[in-house]
C-alpha cells in the first residue's frame, strides 16, 4: 500500500486540520473574483545578530502572508535547504514572526536531477526541526509530462503529511496549465493551498508588457494560486502601484518586491554588499555567484509602500474566478518511479506509476523490471505504443 493512502486513512480517524493548517478559502470571497492581496518574501539571511533589523521589520509588522527560510544547505546539496542541524536562535526568530502572525514556509531545491529520497529528507528536516507551516519548493518542474506531475504530486502529499497545507511550486517563469490544473486540483486532503511562483524577475522587465509571458489561461485559477516576485524595484516605493495594477491584471494577488538588484550597467548599480557588475550586466559576487537580492528586507519606503498595498487586510479585483475550473480528466496520482517511463536508466519497478504502464511493459518484456537490467530505449519505444506514453522527441 502506497505511503499516501495510509494517512488518507489515518485523516479519517484523526482528521487532517491542525492550529497551524491554513485553508486557503480564508483569504477570499466566495462569491466573487475580490481577493485579498498577501506578501511571499524569501528571507535569505540567517538569525544571527547581524540581521537583528531585518527580523525586526517582519516581527514588527502584522503578518501579511508567507516567510520563505533558507539556511543555506540540505541534504547532498549545498544550495539551499533547512541546514545541517537546527538552529535555537532560528527557532526564536521563527516564534517572533508567528507570534506577529506571519506563516512560515521552509526552502526545499526541487530541480530536475536531485534524488527524491534527499527532496523528502529536507522535508522531514524542516518538519523535525521548525515544525513549518509548510514548504517552497524552489527550481521546480516546468514540464507538465505524466511523471513530471505524479513526482510534484507524490513530494506533495508527503510535504502536506508532515508540514500543513501550504506548498508553493516555484518556477520563476510561466507555469504550464496541465501541472497547476492536477497539482492544485488533485490535492487528496480537501482544499489545498498550492500555489505556484508564477514570475519572478526585476521591475524593468515586469512592467514591460511585451515580455510578460502571456498565458490566458491563467484567468481561469484563483489568483491567490499565483505569486509574483520582483527585485531591482525602486527604492522609494513609488511604482508599487504601478506594479499592483500589473499584478491585477495578470490575476497574482501575491506581490513581493525588492529593491536588492541583480541586473547593472556598472558597479554602482549593485546595492547588494560585496558585489560588483560583470560583463554579462549581473551583480555577482567575489566568487561569480549571483548576487543574493533576498539578502535584506526592502529598503522603508520601498516597505511601506508595498505592505500597505499587498496586505491581507485589503481586497483587490483579479479576472480570475472565486474557485478554479474541473480537474482534468488524465492527471496521474502520486508516482514513486525513479525516472519516467520516456527516460531510460534504472529498471522500474511494478506498481510505481499510476497508471499501470510499468506493469503492462514488464508484462511481456521482463527486461525492463529486472533488476540486473536497465529501462532501455526499446522499453521507452514499448511504452508509448503499449500505454500510449506520450514521450517529447529527442
Amino acid at each position: 500500500m502506497k505511503r499516501v493512502a495510509l494517512f488518507a486513512v489515518a485523516c479519517v480517524s484523526i482528521g487532517c486540520a491542525g492550529p497551524d493548517d491554513v485553508d486557503v478559502k480564508t483569504r477570499t470571497s466566495a462569491l466573487s473574483s475580490t481577493f485579498a492581496p498577501y506578501m511571499t518574501i524569501p528571507v535569505y539571511f540567517d538569525e544571527s545578530s547581524t540581521y537583528d533589523a531585518q527580523w525586526a521589520t517582519l516581527s514588527g509588522n502584522s503578518g501579511a502572508g508567507y516567510l520563505i527560510l533558507n539556511q543555506g544547505a540540505g541534504q547532498n546539496i549545498p544550495d539551499g535547504g533547512p541546514g545541517t542541524s537546527q538552529s535555537q536562535a532560528l527557532l526564536d526568530r521563527i516564534d517572533q514572526v508567528r507570534a506577529a502572525g506571519w506563516f512560515v514556509l521552509g526552502y526545499v531545491d526541487y530541480r530536475y536531477d536531485r534524488d527524491t529520497n534527499d527532496i523528502l529528507a529536507d522535508i522531514s528536516n524542516w518538519d523535525d526541526w521548525y515544525g513549518v507551516d509548510g514548504i517552497f519548493f524552489d527550481v521546480a518542474e516546468r514540464s507538465s509530462t505524466q511523471y513530471d506531475i505524479a513526482k510534484s504530486y507524490f513530494v506533495m502529499v508527503i510535504a502536506e503529511q508532515l508540514t500543513g497545507y501550504n506548498i508553493v511550486f516555484n518556477w520563476g517563469g510561466a507555469p504550464r496549465e496541465h501541472y497547476v490544473n492536477c497539482i492544485t486540483l488533485g490535492a487528496p486532503f480537501g482544499i489545498s493551498a498550492v500555489r505556484f511562483g508564477a514570475w519572478e524577475t526585476s521591475q524593468t522587465k515586469y512592467l514591460n508588457d511585451s515580455l510578460w509571458p502571456s498565458r490566458p489561461w491563467i484567468n481561469n485559477y484563483r489568483p491567490d494560486r499565483f505569486i509574483h516576485i520582483i527585485h531591482d524595484a525602486t527604492a522609494d516605493g513609488s511604482t508599487v502601484s504601478t506594479v499592483a495594477a500589473k499584478a491585477q491584471a495578470r490575476n497574482a494577488s501575491s506581490v513581493y518586491m525588492i529593491d536588492l538588484r541583480a541586473d547593472c550597467v556598472t558597479s554602482a548599480d549593485c546595492n547588494v554588499a560585496g558585489t560588483t557588475c560583470n560583463a554579462s550586466g549581473k551583480c555577482v559576487e567575489s566568487g561569480g555567484d549571483f548576487a543574493n537580492v533576498y539578502s535584506s528586507v526592502p529598503a522603508s519606503g520601498l516597505w511601506s509602500a508595498e505592505y500597505a498595498t499587498f496586505n491581507p487586510a485589503n481586497s483587490m479585483s483579479f479576472p480570475g474566478p472565486a474557485d478554479d475550473p474541473a480537474m482534468f480528466a488524465d492527471c496521474p496520482g502520486e508516482s514513486t518511479c525513479s525516472h519516467d517511463v520516456c527516460g531510460q536508466g534504472k529498471p522500474l519497478t511494478v506498481g510505481c506509476d499510476s497508471n499501470n504502464c510499468v506493469q503492462t511493459v514488464c508484462a511481456t518484456d521482463d527486461f525492463c523490471c529486472n533488476p540486473q537490467a536497465s529501462w532501455d530505449g526499446q522499453c521507452v519505444t514499448e511504452a508509448q505504443q503499449w500505454c500510449g506514453a506520450s514521450c517529447p522527441a529527442d
